[in-house]
């Protein structure tokens, strides 16, 4: 089972929309079949009831986010009692009345905000109640139990904050108005956390970072519009590169992910994308349709992002349709011993994608799983994916044998689909322009960064790469 991916919303500065962006992808990917939890983690100023009435949710639950924080730790498991359900109807033009089911945990029930706050001494949480171990335990709880968890974060520099960017979350989406001020603290929160998660007591690697213009004046002021753009796409490059696609610039992306002023959803708070056709490049719903498929593809083909939105968008729909949590994976990684490192962080990403149904072979030595079927075979006959990563001093001798391992398999597989064996070649730093060995110059391949191992074992295991 692949794990679900926490998202946190967060801006430096209030009023850049956040909650209407997460409430509505989070609509979003609900509608393309996943798995959604919501959490308003703004404690003291909470938004998603407004969005989502809990008068009107399908199923109410008894407990709020505070309630939970305030538990001793054998209570902590019990986030369940917490969760409410809604049911939004998203009716837009020329398409069939459609429902989407999503998952809400509110910061209070019933109004008991003000006083719980009241009792919440941080200090106290971390140092006596053991609270990290205990968010750590419901992480890992939601990302089990959801294809994605959006955290609608507290504003600015809090102990909340600091929860929302760096222990919790897979990837951060920044949202920033255009103003110094927002731009700037969304920049200061983004290296702290990078800094602070290097410290932290549990397995962290360096969290994506999703920075986004919102609020932008589409109708009036283009050249202050146009040279906003271009400051704002400066300034973040730094955040987005190890994700972004080698061929596109920064600025490509941040127009693709902007998101306009409608006055119109100023007034009062509404699920755009269930009342207007996100395919109408006017709406403010198309923006957040974009938003939305570049969190369902976890960063990936940014570049068809900008070259096809339509197919990127399709994409993504199609990831819900089929999530990739519902497929069993078994993943044979074959590298050389000189290139260890990164044999190990192409294997951790792959051990939090498939539940650790990863073979780790080094120079002929294999590792396996503990949960590997009892059989005399190789284990390369149930693998479903051959990774092959070559450095610039080209594949091994052992590789080769893996490789021919590979295609016998393949062969003998011919006329089962349901057996079929993907290979793909992982390119490591200081080999991308080497020609590579004739014997795997064929196959799909993509490159390994210091940053992107979870985004090459997305792309590897993402269904439009299965023919199983």
């Amino acid at each position: 089972m692949r794990s679900g991916q926490v998202v946190t919303f967060y801006s430096y500065k209030g009023g850049v929309g956040r909650s209407m962006a997460l409430a509505n992808c989070g609509v979003l990917l609900a509608s393309w079949g996943f798995k959604v939890l919501l959490v308003d983690w703004d404690l003291e100023a909470p938004g998603l009831n407004f969005y989502f009435a809990q008068d009107k949710c399908a199923h109410t639950g008894s407990l709020g986010l505070i309630d939970l924080l305030l538990r001793p730790a054998a209570r902590m498991s019990k986030w369940t009692k917490a969760v409410s359900t809604f049911d939004v109807e998203l009716q837009n033009p020329g398409r069939a009345q459609q429902t989407a089911s999503i998952d809400i945990i509110y910061s209070a029930q019933g109004g008991r905000t003000a006083n719980q706050l009241r009792t919440l001494d941080w200090s106290m949480l971390f140092t006596k109640q053991r609270l990290a171990e205990r968010l750590e335990q419901m992480r890992h709880e939601w990302r089990q139990a959801y294809d994605f968890v959006l955290l609608d974060s507290r504003t600015g520099i809090t102990d909340v904050g600091g929860i929302c960017t760096v222990q919790l979350p897979d990837l951060i989406v920044l949202l920033s108005t255009a103003s110094h001020q927002s731009l700037d603290g969304i920049l200061d929160v983004a290296k702290r956390a990078q800094e602070a998660r290097d410290k932290l007591p549990f397995d962290r690697g360096v969290v994506p970072l999703l920075p986004i213009l919102t609020r932008v004046e589409t109708t009036v002021e283009y050249q202050l519009q146009q040279e906003w753009l271009t400051r704002f796409s400066d300034a973040v490059q730094p955040l987005i590169s190890p994700w972004l696609h080698r061929d596109i610039s920064s600025r490509a992306i941040a127009e693709q992910l902007r998101i306009p002023h409608v006055a119109y959803w100023s007034y009062g708070e509404r699920i755009a994308v269930s009342h207007e056709s996100a395919s109408d490049t006017g709406t403010i719903s198309f923006a957040y349709e974009a938003l939305a498929a570049a969190i369902a593809r976890r960063l990936d083909r940014t570049d068809l992002l900008v070259g096809n939105r339509a197919d990127y968008v399709q994409g993504a729909r199609e990831l819900g349709s089929r999530p990739i949590r519902s497929v069993q994976h078994w993943l044979y990684i074959s590298a050389a011993r000189r290139r260890l490192n990164e044999a190990s962080r192409l294997l951790n990403a792959a051990v939090a994608s498939v539940d650790d149904h990863c073979f780790f072979d080094i120079d002929g030595t294999v590792k396996a799983p503990p949960n590997v079927p009892a059989n005399n075979d190789h284990p390369i006959a149930i693998a479903t994916h051959v990774i092959l990563l070559i450095d610039d001093q080209g594949i091994t001798k052992s590789q080769l044998e893996v490789l021919s391992m590979a295609l016998r398999r393949m062969a003998r597989s011919a006329d089962d689909p349901g057996a079929t064996l993907q290979i793909r070649v992982v390119v490591l730093a200081g080999a991308e322009g080497k020609e590579l060995h004739p014997a795997i110059a064929s196959f799909p391949r993509t490159y390994l960064t210091e940053e992107n191992a979870d985004q090459v074992i997305h792309e590897i295991l993402s269904p439009r790469n299965l023919t199983a």
